[in-house]
C-alpha cells in the first residue's frame, strides 16, 4: 500500500522528470534550429559559388 507521503514523492518525482523532458525538448529545438540556419547558409554559399562558376565558364567559353 502506498502511503500518502508516497504518492506526494511519485507526483513531485513525476514533476521534476516532466520538467527536465521539457528542458531537453527545447535545447533539442535549439539545436536542430541551429543546424538548420547553418545548412541553409552552406547551400546558399554552394549555389552562389556555383553560379559564379557557370557565368565564368559562359564567358571564357566565348
Amino acid at each position: 500500500m502506498a502511503t500518502k507521503t508516497d504518492i506526494a514523492e511519485l507526483k513531485h518525482g513525476t514533476e521534476l522528470l516532466h520538467r527536465d523532458f521539457a528542458e531537453a525538448e527545447a535545447r533539442l529545438r535549439l539545436e536542430i534550429s541551429q543546424s538548420k540556419n547553418d545548412i541553409l547558409r552552406r547551400v546558399f554559399g554552394f549555389n552562389l559559388a556555383l553560379i559564379g562558376a557557370v557565368f565564368a565558364i559562359i564567358k571564357f567559353a566565348h
